[in-house]
């Protein structure tokens, strides 16, 4: 992001948190079935992926962690919050390398980090729970993130 005041700044991150937390509430609220317990259709992905390109890591990782802080404390558990930062972290530093890729559109890029989230969290949940058997779930799960 170019040089602007404090102020400027201090709004324009106020406004995409408060868009993440819009897009995850409707993410929360919406009767959803993919197949599997949990799965969302990740549209908060879209404006972290925004944030990333326009300006940088920092911004893209704080905006997405302050969402998934927010939106597990009003509508998460424990585990969801683990899960929810464990997948949010990886996709979010993955997405951030892929952008310097030129030859991958703004669409795999979203993809791979759709994928990659969901690989995150299946990895977490089979340690969380102490089961690897959670891991046979990854096949859908990453064609659902994709």
């Amino acid at each position: 992001m170019k040089k602007t005041s404090t102020a400027k700044s201090t709004a324009y991150f106020g406004i995409m948190l408060g868009l993440c937390l819009v897009m995850g509430y409707l993410e929360a609220i919406l009767p959803l079935n993919l197949g599997i317990s949990g799965a969302k259709l990740g549209i908060t992905n879209f404006l972290i992926l925004i944030l990333l390109k326009r300006d940088g890591l920092w911004a893209g990782l704080c905006i997405n962690l302050a969402r998934i802080l927010i939106i597990n404390i009003l509508f998460g558990s424990v585990f969801s919050l683990s899960y929810s930062l464990f997948g949010g972290l990886f996709s979010t530093l993955l997405m951030y390398l892929l952008l310097k890729l030129p030859q991958l559109s703004l669409t795999g890029v979203s993809a791979a980090g759709g994928a990659i989230h969901n690989l995150a969290q299946t990895i977490c949940a089979a340690f969380m729970l102490k089961t690897p058997s959670v891991l046979k779930l990854l096949p859908p799960l990453l064609l659902i993130g994709m």
